[in-house]
């Protein structure tokens, strides 16, 4: 960031997302929106130039900020992103992760506990207003291992899907029924970690990566 001049802003999410303040909160959100108004207040800002950025639980923030708030945002970018908090419950739980004490601190309870805490669930998940982010550049990335790994180690913890189902509500929004991804190949990245032979790839080089892109 110093070596190209750019002004960073680091907001907390209110701690750690394992308390109802953080974990995507109305607060938390605000909290990007008032540093972010703050830095073009006082700093040397390009208005054109407005990014979000983050990687997993960075990344559900950079997709729930880009939802709740596109016409802040020149584009967005996010890295193996939580996209449905109620899903990687589930995710988690069969996986024996510990990360569903962190949600379930955050939301009140585990899903299915009461309207109450669905409507949390819900209303934290990026898939509940990302529709409304089809209006600006939208980056999402994952590798066909995430989700395999332990926490904080191996190949992640949040599963491909969740990259996957993003783009699907982007696409969706934007009218192109026909390019979401469909639920059966979805679960073929999940389980198989692989794209299979029957699938067209699409562009499989991308100069902004130094590793071949699968899909």
């Amino acid at each position: 960031a110093s070596a190209y001049d750019w002004n960073c802003v680091f907001p907390n999410f209110r701690g750690p997302n394992r308390n109802p303040a953080a974990c995507g909160s109305p607060a938390a959100l605000a909290d990007i929106c008032d540093a972010v108004n703050w830095a073009s207040a006082h700093l040397p800002v390009d208005h054109r130039r407005v990014f979000i950025a983050g990687e997993s639980g960075g990344g559900h923030m950079t997709l729930l900020a880009a939802g709740a708030m596109p016409s802040l945002w020149t584009a967005a970018s996010a890295w193996v992103p939580i996209s449905d908090l109620a899903r990687w419950h589930r995710e988690c739980t069969e996986r024996k992760l510990p990360y569903t004490t962190d949600m379930e601190a955050s939301c009140g309870g585990a899903p299915g506990t009461s309207e109450t805490v669905d409507r949390e669930y819900h209303s934290r998940s990026p898939i509940s207003s990302l529709w409304r982010a089809h209006i600006i550049p939208m980056d999402i990335n994952a590798g066909i291992h995430d989700g395999h790994g332990g926490s904080f180690g191996g190949q992640g913890s949040v599963p491909v899907g969740q990259s996957v189902r993003a783009y699907n509500e982007l696409v969706r929004a934007s009218g192109k029924d026909l390019e979401a991804v469909s639920e059966d190949l979805i679960e073929h990245f999940e389980t198989k970690e692989l794209v299979p032979s029957w699938c067209d790839p699409g562009a499989t080089t991308d100069p902004d990566y130094d590793r071949p892109v699968l899909f």
